[in-house]
């Protein structure tokens, strides 16, 4: 009787093992917020371009604003699309 018991419930556990399905979970990357992935804005136009002050203070503002916000975002976007291809298995 014990060894009808012990069979039956080894089957029982074996066949409910057996049963199970596998469910594969497929998560995708998350796509990225739109705010973030702009561009950056247009350079300062200048103001008054009769004074040689006024224009030198423009280009530098132009040049030091473009130059760090293009470096941000372009190594943000550049990281971000490696990121995606390495999750999705892309080379």
């Amino acid at each position: 009787m014990k060894y009808l018991i012990s069979i039956t419930t080894a089957l029982l556990l074996l066949t409910g093992c057996a049963s199970n399905k596998v469910v594969s979970v497929k998560q995708s990357w998350p796509d990225a917020p739109d705010e973030i992935m702009t561009s950056c804005n247009q350079l300062k136009e200048l103001t008054d371009p009769t004074t040689l002050s006024n224009l030198t203070q423009t280009v530098a503002t132009n040049y030091s604003e473009y130059f760090v916000c293009s470096l941000k975002v372009d190594t943000w976007i550049e990281w971000y699309k490696q990121q995606k291809d390495n999750y999705e298995g892309k080379k």
